[in-house]
């Protein structure tokens, strides 16, 4: 064999003197290494079928047939347990599709430490997912009832930090924009103000404000309205319902909400998840829609695999 020009993609190309036969030598192994770091580009970048195939000088039927095989590999496992020491671990969940199929995900300010699929985010799917783990120092969450329960089932000594984002989120939310009382009014700005809290100073302010707000309106909070139902049976409701609910999630989510005050290392938000890690893998299941749930399992495992603790 002796070297032959090459071919217009820049291959070497040989001369076979026995055959009379040019042709380039073909390695299976770095063929099929190369197309995995290309399925990799596609899977988690931003480019399109076409767009790749189109830069490669090939079609999407082709591009599809290399990337086949791929998809039936076993996804990516999180870390080693054994590995891991855990501080601080942020939890929080994304659903693949409607309100079931669930990955669980749990990760240190420096990356992906833990995750696991569920049928949806429950008090025994968060207790599996942290079975194993190391008890961390501090647990930062958003609230959801299954995962507070299983967090501190699993590690009652943990220190736990109530997401201020979510709990912030949801006040407003049921308060509205313009509330049209002055109980909701009033509330809404202290709910506004507790993201300018950062000393114990000014969480003794904000929580002589509560107090105070609370003496004022937990009466109008607690009204209730009597009336007829449907079949003509005396019922009652509460009045200001909106305004008891937020009410009622603020008053909850206090005792944990402040954490970070006390212990400046735990963030006071599950952002580093939600921002970094959600928020993406969101968009690549939306460029990526029409794929099987395994498909979007392997999908979101390989993500998280390349943002995993190093």
């Amino acid at each position: 064999m002796q070297k032959y020009g090459r071919t217009v993609t820049g291959v070497q190309r040989w001369w076979c003197f026995v055959c009379q036969k040019s042709g380039i030598r073909k390695r299976l192994d770095r063929t099929r290494f190369h197309r995995r770091i290309l399925f990799l580009a596609w899977l988690t970048g931003t480019q399109s079928l076409t767009e790749i195939a189109k830069s490669h000088r090939t079609t999407r039927r082709t591009l599809e047939s290399w990337f086949s095989p791929f998809w039936n590999e076993p996804p990516p496992v999180p870390p080693s347990v054994s590995l891991l020491t855990l501080d601080v671990l942020i939890i929080d969940a994304i659903y693949l599709g409607g309100r079931f199929n669930a990955a669980l995900i749990g990760r240190t300010p420096e990356g992906v430490a833990h995750w696991s699929f569920a049928l949806r985010e429950s008090f025994i799917s968060w207790l599996e997912f942290g079975q194993d783990l190391p008890t961390p120092f501090a647990v930062v969450l958003d609230g959801q009832r299954g995962g507070l329960a299983a967090v501190r089932a699993l590690w009652p000594k943990a220190k736990i930090q109530r997401c201020m984002a979510h709990v912030t989120r949801y006040a407003k939310n049921k308060l509205t924009r313009n509330p049209k009382t002055e109980a909701g009014q009033v509330l809404r700005v202290l709910t506004s103000a507790l993201f300018n809290v950062h000393s114990t100073n000014e969480q003794a302010t904000w929580l002589e404000d509560w107090q105070s707000w609370e003496e004022r309106f937990v009466s109008l909070v607690l009204a209730k309205t009597r009336g007829v139902n449907q079949n003509g049976r005396q019922t009652w409701w509460f009045t200001h319902k909106n305004l008891r609910g937020a009410y009622i999630h603020l008053k909850n989510a206090i005792p944990t909400l402040f954490t970070y005050i006390s212990y400046p290392n735990i963030p006071r938000t599950t952002n580093h998840i939600e921002g970094g890690i959600n928020s993406r893998l969101k968009e690549l299941l939306g460029r990526h829609r029409g794929i099987s749930l395994k498909q979007k399992q392997t999908l979101v495992a390989i993500f998280l695999d390349s943002k995993r603790v190093t």
